[in-house]
């Protein structure tokens, strides 16, 4: 499946390759997660950057996770400097568990549904730099894949959740919308987050940066399906179901 650079559509026809702009290339190798083993380094990556953002708490598991991309409808996203992940993204299709957004913005991810809108949330996003411009060059990649992974799952919208001070970059690269207002996210200590929307299938005069190098980089379906798909059986006595385990119980205590 591909997309049109001006339409994305799973359907359409493949855009034509055309050169981009002179652009410092990432030395990350970027790939989707086939292994458990896969899943558990990218998430103590998030793990390790929101505890230095003071986003969460710490646990014994160094895992930062949520419910809602624990399954078949997720992927997970990682950038390796050698045998060491240094950026991770991960990606979830909508489901009947919904989505991480749905406890800060129901009402608005309600309406997309109720205009038959498939949704994708984009979250987890970890990386070993501090700051945002300092990553931002490996955010193309991993948001690459995830956008690839939304059209190939005939997604119409993708949503984030981020700070408000982090909106402008996407809004400007990624051409992603505020559809809420700025509110207090109790996954990450109450810190402040703003709901964007990107529309998989709006027509525009003009792609920004972040859209033309997607167009001009497409990834074929065949790349997401190897990723791990969180098979119950797999998870048997894992250190990610015992994680999960020990967040709903610290929740509940809570």
């Amino acid at each position: 499946m591909s997309t049109s650079p001006v339409n994305p559509s799973p359907t359409a026809a493949p855009a034509a390759p055309r050169p981009l702009r002179p652009r410092r290339r990432s030395t990350l190798n970027y790939f989707v997660a086939r292994t458990l083993d896969d899943v558990l380094e990218a998430w103590n990556l998030v793990y390790l950057a929101y505890r230095r953002a003071e986003l969460i708490d710490a646990n014994p598991f160094e895992l930062h996770a949520i419910p809602q991309a624990i399954g078949p409808q997720s992927v997970v996203i990682t950038g390796c400097l050698g045998p060491m992940a240094g950026t991770t993204l991960s990606a979830y299709v909508d489901n009947p568990g919904g989505l991480p957004l749905d406890s800060v913005y129901p009402d608005e991810l309600a309406d997309l549904r109720k205009q038959g809108r498939k949704l994708m949330e984009v979250g987890l996003f970890g990386d070993r730099r501090d700051h945002l411009i300092r990553s931002a060059d490996s955010l193309f990649d991993l948001m690459r894949f995830a956008y690839y992974y939304g059209i190939h799952s005939n997604c119409d919208d993708a949503i984030i959740g981020i700070h408000p001070r982090h909106a402008p970059f996407y809004q400007r690269f990624f051409a992603l919308e505020p559809i809420g207002a700025v509110r207090d996210y109790a996954t990450v200590k109450n810190n402040p987050v703003v709901l964007l929307r990107l529309n998989f299938r709006a027509k525009r005069d003009s792609m920004p940066k972040g859209l033309s190098f997607f167009s001009n980089n497409q990834i074929p379906a065949s790349v997401f399906e190897s990723r791990y798909k969180f098979e119950p059986a797999s998870l048997v006595d894992s250190t990610l179901e015992r994680y999960m385990a020990h967040k709903a119980k610290t929740a509940k205590a809570a």
